[in-house]
Formats: structure tokens, sequence, C-alpha cells
């Protein structure tokens, strides 16, 4: 004999196969709100355990079939007891409309809680260090075309931006410099001033650069503690710029290893598949250690596995599974070194 279950938002209610109700039992007053996210949820609650026992000492041989999936039964939608309860929705909840409106506005809060995971957040911060980075190279090009009036002979010793904007925070002032001679500059003579607002444009930006330093080391203590799986095999920022591409942990959980193995290098895809290059061997992944150290004939064979591992790895941390980084990354440093010999 099948029975069949369903949950409105103010409890549970069992109906036989022609959808006459059989028993049910209401949420209490007070607790509404979080006896509906538990009997929500893949596992059994409470109040439909309570049922359960109720009606098997009633009925023999009786299987439970409920509206929802749940762990350890079967799951039909819809089902006669949710049809009932779809049908005669103002007889079962029997209150006033503003009640209904504050359980299911309190409910759909707890879920969009639930849904947002640290992965949110990861995504935030990967996309602040990018902003930063491309503010950061656009003050230095700036900075550049501003110093270069001032002393343009110094450009011919340092060629790094880093190395320009250290002097320009520290010193400023023209300054004899490897061989320079300050009497022998080119540049304009300008005010003090000047110099002192270039002087401090510099120093802007070596700030910028400590604040993507600290967020970079923020984001990796982040990831490894939310996504240890993961990080183990791919370190901190590769598992960022995954998930920030993918959206969330959740959509790259549900991908396939061929998809992680592309990802980023979308482009690349669609002009292979208008017959206009190469199949890409690669994406993001490309940033990781493994394939940068193995030789490039076997470049594709270590992507492939190692998004396979990254596969695993994020339903792993996405789902609660155990660890099994250390493992995976065990085996993909054994294929490196043997392909390497």
């Amino acid at each position: 004999m099948k029975m069949y279950v369903a949950l409105h938002p103010f409890g549970v209610v069992v109906c036989d196969e022609k959808g006459k109700v059989v028993d049910k039992e209401g949420f209490g007053k007070d607790k509404r709100v979080e006896s509906l996210l538990m009997c929500s949820g893949k596992k059994v609650c409470g109040v439909e355990k309570k049922l359960i026992d109720r009606i098997k000492g009633r009925f023999k041989d009786v299987e439970f079939v409920f509206e929802l999936e749940k762990e350890g039964y079967k799951s039909e939608f819809p089902n006669p007891a949710g049809e009932y309860v779809r049908r005669n929705f103002e007889n079962i909840v029997n209150t006033d409309s503003k009640e209904i409106r504050r359980v299911y506005a309190l409910y759909s809060k707890y879920r969009i809680k639930e849904k947002i995971g640290k992965d949110r957040v990861i995504v935030q911060v990967v996309n602040a260090i990018d902003e930063i980075e491309k503010i950061v190279n656009t003050m230095h090009m700036r900075l550049k075309e501003w110093y270069l009036w001032y002393f343009p002979e110094l450009f011919d010793v340092l060629k790094s931006n880093d190395a320009i904007t250290k002097y320009v925070a520290d010193t400023g002032y023209r300054t004899d410099f490897k061989g320079i001679e300050v009497e022998d500059s080119a540049g304009l003579d300008l005010d003090k001033r000047d110099v002192e607002e270039i002087r401090n444009y510099a120093k802007r930006i070596l700030e910028l650069k400590e604040e993507k330093k600290a967020l970079e080391n923020y984001l990796d203590n982040m990831v490894k503690e939310n996504m240890p799986n993961m990080y183990e095999i791919a370190g901190g920022v590769l598992t960022a710029r995954l998930i920030e591409h993918a959206g969330s942990l959740e959509r790259l959980a549900m991908f396939p290893s061929s998809t992680i193995q592309i990802l980023g290098a979308e482009k690349a895809l669609f002009m292979f598949l208008k017959g206009k290059g190469k199949s890409p061997k690669h994406g993001l992944i490309f940033m990781s250690s493994y394939i940068q150290r193995t030789p490039k004939k076997y470049r594709g064979k270590v992507a492939r596995i190692l998004a396979q591992k990254l596969s695993i790895a994020s339903k792993l941390d996405y789902y609660g599974g155990e660890f099994k980084g250390k493992e995976y990354k065990d085996e993909l440093e054994n294929l490196v070194t043997n392909l390497k010999k």
C-alpha cells in the first residue's frame, strides 16, 4: 500500500492513492519557519517521522512516497497528497494572508542565506584584485609620462614600472643615479610643489599595490579554509579564478572535467568549432605548476588529468566530502616527474 506525503507552509499531509487524507500534522505556531526549513530538506524531519510512525501503527506493508526528494524514500512530483494541498490550500492553512506572507518571506530569506556561501565572497575579492590591477597599470603609465618631462634619463636605466614608481616615491627629485649626472639632464626644471605632487602620486600607487597584496593573502587563506581539496591541488589563486569564471563553487562542481579543462579558453574553442584554429588543450588551468613544469608534448595529458582531479575536488569541497587533496596532489607530482624523465 502506498501513502503519499506532501509539505505545506504550516504542516505535513499524508494521502492515499485516491487523494484522501489519511493523517496530517501541523507545525507549532512559534516554530513554523524552522519546521518548514527542516522538512524541506532531504532528510526526514521530526514531524514527518512522527506521521510515518503513526501510520505504520495503523497499516501494514506501507510504502511512503514523498513529493520532495528524501533520503531512503521514493519521490514523485506531483503526487496525490501534493495535489490535495494545492486544491484545498485555503482550507488547510486556515489563517490570514499576513501570516502566510510572513512565513514565506522568512523562509525565502533563510534559503537565500543558505545559498550564499564563501565562494560568492571569493568571486568579489577576485574582481576587486583585477580592478586594482587595472587601476595600477593605468597609473603606472600616467606616472611615466608625467615624470618623463622632469627626468627622462632615468628611463634609460630603470625599465620596470615597479622600480620607477619606487624611485619616484622614495626620492622624487633628480639625483645622480647609475652614471646619470643631474646637471646634464634634459628634463624641465619643475617647482618643488610640482615634484611633490608627482611623488605623492607614486606613493598612492604603492599603497594600492599593498592593498592588492593584502587582498591576495586574504583570498589565499579563505580558499584554503573553505576549499581544502582544490587548494591542495591548484593553490589559492587558480582555485579562486576557476570559481570566479564559473560563477560559484556550486556551478563549478556541476561541470564535467572536460569543461573545467578548457574553462577560460572559450574564444579559442569557438574559433576551433568554426574551423579557424586548433582545439585548446587547457584554459585557466595552464596557470598550474603541474602544466608549466611538463614538456610541451605532454601538457594536454597533464591538463586532462588535472581537470579530472579538480572536478572531483570541487565536488568534495561543495558537498562536504572527505579530504583527498593530498592524495591527488601526490598522484599529479608522480605523473609530472615520470613524464619529465
